[in-house]
């Protein structure tokens, strides 16, 4: 049914918006008419003004900064993952324009993946001399461990991807093809949230054709891949790690589509199957969703050099016991070398003519191709043959004379090494530029899915828009933005969502043994940075406090302890000069220093950063709302009044906004887990860290006795988060028994040492076990016998004094603090090392 266009009003309100010329412009035809599907966005657009606008792309930055989307564009690890930014003003694109693209997508995917399957399998276009052998067996994408590793008939082509210009004529054309493991997807669905906020009453004026169908086929599609019966197929996403280009994208796209997020070091093969390492031993695998380069896959069979694969996955996909998506091998075709032979291709495979031209392309091993390409290079972008991460095409066009003779030269040299397309104006779209709206060059990314009948094409995509006002393609390789791509429907416009009502009554679940263990290591750690950094803020917040008005805080009597207690939290990382002097000037500088490093593992900024990274890295667990949290105290770092030469009030503050961020977190971040092992293992840590800090510091602060120990007590009382609960139970008088029962031994304090080891007993026995062993693990037994010392302590021992020694306490505390050590240790053998691994498969499953 067709649905008639929500009409724009004569003489409606127009952008004072100029088109290029020679150039095709997305929503300004030649004529200076609005172009079809423009008319009411223009209009709308128009009654905004530029200030409303403006402030549509602070908010737009604002939910970036919020949802944590970034783009690590170097792949960095000791880069930070830079905000990922998005232009409010979407490109439109018309039912009528878009069906064309969409025939041509679909057609273009059924080639690609008969073209891979004819590589692998009987190499018809090698036979037929349809395609150079050079291109095929000189192709480091070509991996011939996968030649016929699958049946004949399997697809091979998952999720398809290619990069759509418009020309100076007006016509999509083909820039490059993606089959190894398309990016992109994640980031055009966060696209479409961000602006369809932004822009709410338009989103929802305009009939927009929605995402999320896209996204049911696809995992309906990956759900089916296994060739084996499978009431409930495990599919995973397998991701390098938090320190590849597009992590959020993996993170997001595990979330969205429900699977588990997992890295090489998570699988395992065994007879032949994959399995994914869990709390519970082994889980069975039936579908890998890869995100790693397809030779990076198997260090056993493909390349030995990889870290980020399964050793035996090969294997396994031959045995038809996994599914990989998209198939090892498909990246051979992730050069632009094959776009001119596409055509004849196409006319050979599929019995049928190229829909979607291609941009004209030449690969210069080929002599005809190599003579047309020297004799117009100046029009030209080339590139190598084969791209490899971090190079560039560059185009011949921009190069001074020296520089397009150095390169004529390489290409006469080398000719296979060179491909080169011919530079085309590409098409603008209205983009948000400095504060107004100006024509800015764009390439849409657009993505088909593999379904029972053929591929369905997401309606849009990611679209990149160059940043500077530049004609060639070659500008949108660097220094882009990103936009939303809004395809109009001619009829009712799905309302399908990911979260709909189970066909069946599912079987409920509340178990926890499927965690990888990976993800509970990560837990485990991020609870004890969040809590080391939340100790450290706290001492060094007591500390400056001191600092800053010595004489009424105990001054010197105080200070040296601190400064003591401080040493001994760090591991003598830090050596802070003496407070004993009338000059302290050169402390208060160290313990400014000590807390913005980034250099020193446990200043209170590393603790920060450590904290975000593992958060980051396990964000697929954790809500956005926390996420948020841990980035604002990382962010508090980056104000312009923080620097060495801050003063004492300036640092309070910091340390300020720090602990209320971390306080939010914890909140947030491990009360929003459900009470499984996920949040067992990240409270695990929490509790671990504050036993251990927490014995650490009354072990140097209490240990020996002092002649006026009341303002160091206030202080311990202070840092430990108990004033107040002391304070009602002893109406302020201070007494060292009292206050080491509150911080040492009472278990319903929740900053007091007990109360830690309290909570270590409860969880671990709680955490999913491999066998039914009747006796205490481990950890377990640690965590029972440090306990139990406390319970048999009596505070009058604690605070009892021979010499100038509380050499009960020493011992209690020391011995505290090695338990810790030990439990740490044990849980990393009996949960995170694997090293005892049991198969989590009935024997049915295992005979099937």
């Amino acid at each position: 049914m067709n649905v008639t266009p929500p009409s724009v009003a004569p003489g409606a309100a127009r952008l004072p918006y100029v088109a290029p010329q020679g150039v095709h412009d997305r929503m300004r035809a030649p004529d200076g008419s609005t172009r079809e599907g423009w008319e009411r966005l223009e209009t709308y657009l128009a009654t905004l003004g530029t200030e409303e606008l403006a402030a549509r792309q602070a908010q737009a930055q604002a939910h970036i900064r919020r949802n944590g989307v970034t783009y690590n564009e170097f792949a960095d690890p000791r880069m930070a993952h830079r905000p990922w930014t998005v232009d409010p003003v979407p490109t439109v694109v018309s039912p009528r324009t878009w069906g064309a693209i969409e025939l041509g997508m679909q057609q273009r995917a059924r080639l690609m993946d008969a073209l891979l399957r004819d590589i692998y399998g009987s190499q018809r276009v090698l036979t037929e001399r349809l395609l150079p052998p050079e291109l095929i067996f000189g192709n480091p994408g070509f991996l011939r461990p996968c030649h016929r590793l699958l049946p004949a008939h399997a697809p091979m082509l998952t999720m398809f991807g290619a990069e759509l210009a418009w020309d100076s004529a007006g016509r999509a054309v083909v820039l490059a093809d993606g089959t190894q493991a398309p990016s992109g997807a994640a980031y055009a669905l966060e696209n479409r949230l961000i602006v369809s906020q932004v822009l709410a009453r338009e989103f929802r004026g305009h009939q927009v054709r929605r995402l999320a169908e896209f996204f049911d086929r696809y995992r309906n599609t990956l759900r089916s891949l296994p060739t084996y019966a499978r009431e409930n197929p495990l599919v995973v996403v397998l991701t390098p790690g938090p320190y590849t280009q597009s992590y959020f994208e993996h993170a997001f796209l595990a979330s969205y589509l429900g699977l588990t997020l997992v890295q090489g070091a998570d699988l395992s093969v065994r007879d032949r199957r994959v399995y994914l390492k869990t709390l519970g031993g082994l889980e069975r695998v039936d579908v890998i969703l890869r995100r790693v380069d397809d030779h990076l896959c198997d260090p056993l069979d493909l390349d030995g050099r990889s870290g980020v694969g399964v050793a035996g996955l090969t294997q396994a996909v031959r045995a038809g016991n996994v599914a990989v998506a998209n198939a090892l091998g498909t990246g051979v075709l992730q050069t632009r070398a094959f776009l001119g032979y596409l055509p004849s291709i196409c006319r050979a495979l599929l019995g049928e003519e190229l829909r979607l031209s291609s941009a004209e392309t030449y690969w210069c091993g080929e002599d005809s191709a190599r003579k047309l390409v020297l004799d117009q290079l100046a029009g030209m972008v080339v590139g190598p043959t084969f791209p490899r991460e971090g190079s560039k095409r560059v185009a011949a066009g921009t190069l001074t004379k020296a520089q397009l003779d150095e390169l004529r030269a390489k290409i006469t040299a080398r000719p296979t090494d060179f491909v080169a397309q011919k530079d085309i104006s590409v098409g603008t779209s209205p983009s948000w530029v400095d504060g107004t709206i100006a024509p800015r060059p764009i390439v849409l990314r657009t993505f088909a899915t593999r379904t029972t009948d053929g591929y369905s094409v997401m309606p849009g995509g990611l679209t990149r828009v160059s940043s500077r006002d530049a004609r060639s393609e070659a500008a949108l390789q660097t220094g882009t933005t990103s936009k939303d791509c809004w395809v109009l429907a001619d009829g009712p416009v799905s309302t399908l969502s990911l979260l709909r009502k189970a066909a069946a009554p599912l079987t409920i679940s509340r178990a926890g043994g499927d965690l990888p263990s990976r993800i509970a290591d990560d837990l485990y750690w991020l609870g004890r940075y969040v809590e080391r950094a939340d100790e450290t803020a706290r001492l060094l917040r007591v500390l400056t406090a001191n600092l800053a008005d010595h004489s009424a805080s105990g001054g010197n009597t105080v200070l040296p302890t601190l400064v003591h207690a401080l040493a001994k939290h760090t591991e003598g990382e830090t050596e802070l000069a003496s407070p004993v002097h009338a000059d302290l000037e050169p402390l208060e500088r160290e313990i400014v220093e000590y807390l913005l490093s980034e250099d020193t593992p446990r200043s209170l900024r590393s603790l920060v950063s450590n904290a975000r990274r593992l958060a980051f890295a396990a964000r697929d667990r954790i809500s956005h709302d926390a996420l948020r949290a841990l980035q604002r105290a990382s962010d508090a770092f980056s104000g312009d009044a923080f620097s060495t030469d801050m003063g004492f009030g300036v640092a309070l503050d910091l340390i300020d906004e720090v602990l209320l961020a971390l306080s939010a977190f914890a909140g947030v971040g491990f009360d929003g887990l459900t009470r499984g092992a996920g949040f067992r293992f990240a409270d695990m840590g929490r509790r671990v860290e504050r036993a251990h800090g927490t014995a650490t510091l009354i072990e140097s602060t209490l240990g020996r006795s002092q002649e006026d120990e009341d303002s160091l007590l206030l202080a311990l009382l202070t840092l430990l988060d108990s004033t107040g609960a002391y304070r009602r139970r002893y109406r302020g008088a201070l007494d060292v028994a009292a206050v080491l029962d509150l911080l040492v031994l009472d278990e319903r304090n929740p900053r007091s040492v007990a109360f830690q080891l309290a909570a270590l007993n409860e969880h671990v026995a709680e955490l999913p076990s491999e066998d039914a062993r009747e006796h205490r693990r481990p950890e377990a037994r640690v965590a029972l016998r440090a306990l139990t010392r406390l319970r048999l302590t009596e505070p009058a021992a604690l605070s009892e004094v021979d010499g100038n020694t509380r050499k009960t306490l020493l011992s209690v505390m020391r011995a505290t603090a090695d338990d810790t050590a030990d439990f740490s240790d044990a849980l990393t053998t009996d949960y995170f090392a694997h090293a005892v691994a049991q198969l989590s498969l009935t024997r049915e499953e295992e005979e099937a």
